[in-house]
């Protein structure tokens, strides 16, 4: 496909394995077909550039923050892109811009204690008419709730749990402090992100500062004590 898209001379034409030890076994394969390609040093090479070889590499090369093909607005445009193995390669583009920090390292333990943490539970199938919720919907947020108590130790948490209702039956109870998101409120939530992102539509992304895209998220109420106070309420029990 790649070596089509040059022969119309439309290139240059990036060939995109999941890991560097498949980046040899595609060269080998290239070879075979004799299909002309080349593969990443220190610098893009002048055959890929100027769309006369394949360029072979792994999504490592590709995706990071230093990339060879260039970051924000200045970079290397390239026609045709074909990913093998989609999934592998998207899960290592995940992995390169995650910073994984062991549970009992200390760094952890101080990021716990200076993030806000939320966790909504969505109940996007009970009936707009329903009038209470039910000791099975609470149960399943207690133990979502107990699950995240386990497994996180956060001390500033809102739980919400997403329902037509704010009215608890008189056979259920929370474990937790929980507020409940109405319809009403999800709606507000909603359109205040499609706002938001609205505020990009007339930008390129590398004409946006970090204070530009912080005033857009207090101005559309999407900021940390926005999402606390203005989207959920208490719940009501008889």
């Amino acid at each position: 496909m790649l070596q089509s898209r040059l022969n119309q001379k439309k290139g240059p034409c990036l060939y995109v394995c999941p890991n560097k030890y498949l980046v040899e076994q595609t060269a080998q394969e290239a070879e075979k077909f004799g299909i002309g390609y080349v593969t990443i040093d220190d610098s893009l090479p002048d055959e890929f550039l100027n769309s006369e070889k394949i360029l072979i590499t792994h999504v490592q090369k590709v995706f990071n923050g230093k990339s060879k093909f260039g970051v924000g607005g200045k970079f290397q445009k390239v026609n045709t892109v074909i990913l093998d193995d989609s999934h592998a390669c998207i899960d290592s583009i995940n992995d390169s811009f995650k910073i994984k920090v062991n549970n009992e390292h200390q760094l952890y333990k101080k990021l716990l204690q200076l993030n806000d943490y939320f966790i909504f539970e969505c109940k996007s199938k009970v009936e707009d008419s329903r009038k209470e919720i039910t000791k099975t919907e609470t149960g399943q947020m207690n133990n979502h709730c107990g699950w995240f108590d386990q497994e996180y130790n956060a001390e500033q948490v809102k739980r919400i749990l997403i329902i037509p209702t704010k009215n608890v039956s008189h056979q259920g109870n929370f474990t937790h402090h929980v507020e409940i998101m109405r319809k009403g409120k999800l709606k507000l939530l909603r359109d205040n992100v499609k706002s938001f992102f609205k505020e990009f539509k007339d930008y390129q992304l590398d004409e946006i500062s970090d204070y530009k895209i912080q005033e857009w998220i207090q101005i559309h109420k999407l900021d940390v004590e926005s999402l606390k106070s203005e989207y959920s309420e208490d719940y009501y029990q008889k």
